[in-house]
């Protein structure tokens, strides 16, 4: 009679059970938008106030783009100022190396090398020197800007200063920190 087979037993693996993550929680909803802001009634300026805030605007503008524009001019022409003075150099020392050689250069010729190389040296101190005019020219108007905006300034101060030395009862108008006139 046959040997009865031995069965197999399966091994049961142990699966450890890992704690299962729980679904986020839905964010809360936003909150509800704030109903707009009544709009705050202000009162109307001074025609002086109006136009002081005007010149000074217009002054902070100017000077701003002025300066720019004086600033990137002046490097530009410093810059090409410079390099025509040292290519002025090099010239001027080739021709001294060229005099020491023995077959001597024509003396004509290096003459007028000498004066091309001094007209374009001339040619650049001149350039030079009209863009720093042109420049003082622009510094001259942000001053005036200035100026006039000081000058509107002091003009509404003056009023104010008026209003503020009259009698209580013979006032009108705007109050004494806003005068009420043309310029």
């Amino acid at each position: 009679m046959p040997k009865a087979k031995k069965k197999k037993v399966p091994v049961v693996e142990v699966v450890e059970e890992m704690p299962a993550e729980e679904p986020p929680a839905p964010e809360p909803p936003d909150p509800p938008s704030t109903p707009p802001k009544k709009l705050v009634v202000v009162q109307p300026q001074s025609p002086s106030q109006t136009i002081l805030l005007k010149a000074q605007h217009q002054a902070r503008n100017f000077v701003k783009k002025a300066t720019k524009h004086v600033h990137t001019n002046l490097e530009r022409v410093n810059a090409l100022f410079e390099a025509e003075s040292r290519l002025y150099g090099a010239k001027i020392k080739a021709l001294e190396r060229a005099e020491k050689r023995k077959p001597k250069p024509s003396p004509v010729g290096q003459l007028q090398k000498a004066h091309r190389a001094e007209l374009a040296f001339q040619r650049a101190y001149h350039n030079h020197t009209a863009a720093k005019y042109d420049a003082s020219l622009d510094l001259v108007a942000v001053c005036e800007r200035e100026i006039a905006a000081k000058d509107a300034k002091v003009r509404r101060l003056m009023r104010q200063l008026r209003v503020a030395k009259r009698a209580k009862r013979l006032r009108r108008g705007w109050s004494t920190t806003r005068v009420r006139f043309s310029l």
